[in-house]
């Protein structure tokens, strides 16, 4: 297992059917230096316009901006009511397909959570480009953050509605394992809790200022196993929080969600440089 993560950006390099351009990203990716070039300062400045009538923020925006630099994720923050009854209201008239399979129509109990079916994990993808008020306030109150963090002028990379089941095994699984994302040079992605989350439903997690790391270990080691070495393991922060409750996140940093006991319901826009989905 732990041979085959290593080995993971040459086997991806030289062996995966991804197209030249995708595998340059996800090798170069990995590499701190190309994920600053061209940054432009303007769309910080941008920000001291900036209002929104669905975020509520603990802290002003330029801060925020800071603290997902230094920290990797942002200080909590909230939608408002009415978008989270909005999401929910498109959640009871949209069917979820199987993450495992990418298959089936499985309409949800919002009420009642249960697994429709063997997989753990349903999705919802891109409801932005089917919702007109998702669509409009991932562009006009979600991007101008996320160009801020990027400094560009970000494309929507995806969103998605997901629940996580508990999967019922103990033994190692990726998807609940901690690692970080290469969806471009650089992308940011909003996470937003459509369910209230505490210690056993899942809650994400993630590594403190595991973003800025520039070493060799770092490039070869894009999920970890654990247990984590002590140096990680002591700023490793839980994310709980009440529905409607939600923090910005450059993904680039170790993260997971953690293997839910009950379920789990999140809501993600992703913001990255170029429309990497078209490869």
């Amino acid at each position: 297992m732990k041979f085959k993560i290593y080995l993971e950006p040459l086997i991806e390099l030289f062996f995966s059917n991804l197209d030249w351009g995708h595998k340059k990203l996800r090798f170069l990716g990995r590499i701190p230096i190309f994920r600053k070039k061209g940054f432009d300062k303007k769309h910080v400045r941008n920000l001291l316009d900036y209002t929104s009538e669905d975020i509520n923020f603990l802290t002003k925006p330029l801060s925020l901006i800071g603290q997902i630099k230094e920290e990797g994720f942002s200080s909590k923050l909230s939608i408002s009511p009415s978008m989270l009854g909005h999401i929910r209201k498109y959640i009871l008239i949209t069917p979820f397909v199987s993450r495992q399979t990418g298959k089936g129509e499985y309409y949800l109990d919002l009420e009642n959570l249960k697994k429709p079916d063997k997989g753990y994990i349903y999705s919802i993808f891109n409801p932005h480009l089917k919702d007109l008020k998702i669509r409009n306030f991932a562009v006009k109150q979600v991007k101008p953050i996320a160009d801020a963090y990027l400094g560009a002028d970000s494309v929507i990379l995806n969103s998605q509605i997901w629940v996580t089941f508990p999967d019922e095994k103990s033994t190692y699984n990726p998807d609940f394992g901690f690692h970080y994302d290469i969806d471009d040079y650089r992308f940011l992605k909003l996470f937003v809790y459509l369910s209230d989350v505490d210690k056993d439903s899942g809650p994400h997690e993630i590594i403190r200022g595991s973003h800025l790391g520039n070493s060799f270990f770092r490039f070869f080691n894009r999920r970890l196993i654990e247990p984590l070495p002590k140096s990680l393991k002591n700023d490793v922060r839980v994310i709980l929080g009440k529905a409607g409750e939600g923090f910005f996140e450059d993904t680039i940093c170790y993260h997971k969600g953690a293997r839910p006991k009950k379920p789990r319901l999140m809501f993600q826009l992703e913001f990255a440089l170029n429309n990497n989905n078209k490869r």
